[in-house]
C-alpha cells in the first residue's frame, strides 16, 4: 500500500509525496489530470513539480504546447538517500567537533513500553569500547520486550563483535546455550549470585552509560550517560563479578 508517511521520512515533503505518488498512478499527464489526483492547488503545484524535477523523480515533455509529465523509476529514490547520507557524512566531522568542543555535559534519556526498551537495547550495539557488562535476570531478560527479539539482539551484538560479561542468578533462571551461560560463539562470559540481588530484568554498563530496565510489570527503562556514573558502576560491578561463582544450581 502506498504511503505518503514513508515518503516524507526518507525525505520528501509531504506535498511533494503527494504529487508523486499521483504521478505514479497516473502516468504521463497534464497539469490539470495531476491536481485532480492529487488534490494540491495548481498555483502551488507547479512549484512543487519544479521541485521533484531537481531531485530526479518527474520530468515532461512538449506536446502542442502543452507539458505533458512523466514520473522517473521509483529507483532514483535509493540516489537520493544515498545523497543525503554522503552529504551527512561531509559535515559530520566538523558537527563533532562543535559537539565535543562544549565540556562534556551528562545526559538522562527515559524510555517506555516495549518499543522504548528495543531502542535501548539497538542503541548499546553501538558501544565503541566493544563491551558491555550485564546484571541480568534471563526470564526478566528474555519476557521484556520478548524472546523473539532477544535473540535477535544477541545474535547482533555477538556479530558486531560486542562482547558480554555477565552476572546471572544462581538459581531459577533460564540456563541454555543461548541465554545464561558461557558462550564463545556468542561472545558471553558468566558469572552468578543469588537470585536476591535481580530486582531488575537488566543493568547494562558500555562507554560511559548506565542503563537500567525493569521488568514487564513496571514497563520502563533509562540511559544515564556520565563518566562518574559509569565509572562507579563499574567498580560495583567489578566487585560483584570477584564473588560471582563460575556454576549455576
Amino acid at each position: 500500500m502506498l504511503n505518503i508517511d514513508v515518503l516524507v521520512k526518507i525525505g520528501l515533503k509531504e506535498k511533494q509525496a503527494q504529487v508523486y505518488l499521483a504521478c505514479l498512478k497516473l502516468g504521463a499527464s497534464k497539469v490539470g489530470a495531476i491536481q485532480k489526483e492529487s488534490g494540491i492547488k495548481r498555483t502551488t503545484l507547479y512549484d512543487i513539480l519544479e521541485e521533484l524535477e531537481e531531485l530526479g523523480l518527474v520530468s515532461y515533455t512538449i506536446k502542442q504546447k502543452t507539458r505533458i509529465y512523466n514520473p522517473e523509476n521509483p529507483e532514483q529514490l535509493k540516489g537520493l538517500v544515498e545523497e543525503r547520507v554522503k552529504n551527512i557524512q561531509t559535515i559530520l566531522p566538523d558537527l563533532q567537533k562543535l559537539f565535543f568542543s562544549v565540556d562534556y555535559r551528562p545526559t538522562m534519556r527515559f524510555f517506555a513500553g516495549v518499543e522504548g526498551i528495543k531502542q535501548i537495547y539497538k542503541d548499546s550495539l553501538a558501544c565503541q569500547e566493544k563491551k558491555i557488562l550485564q546484571i541480568v535476570s534471563v526470564r526478566d531478560f528474555q519476557e521484556f520486550p520478548g524472546k523473539k527479539f532477544m535473540a535477535w539482539y544477541v545474535e547482533e551484538r555477538a556479530k558486531k563483535g560486542i562482547k558480554a560479561i555477565a552476572i546471572h542468578p544462581k538459581s531459577g533462571d533460564v540456563y541454555d546455550g543461548n541465554f545464561g551461560e558461557n558462550s564463545q560463539l556468542l561472545k558471553r562470559e558468566v558469572k552468578y549470585l543469588p537470585p536476591a540481588l535481580f530486582s531488575m530484568s537488566m543493568i547494562m554498563i558500555y562507554d560511559n552509560n548506565v542503563v537500567a530496565m525493569s521488568t514487564k510489570k513496571e514497563n520502563y527503562g533509562f540511559i544515564v550517560e556520565s563518566r562518574e556514573y559509569s565509572q562507579a558502576m563499574r567498580m560495583m560491578f567489578d566487585f560483584l563479578w570477584k564473588l560471582g561463582s563460575g556454576e549455576h544450581e
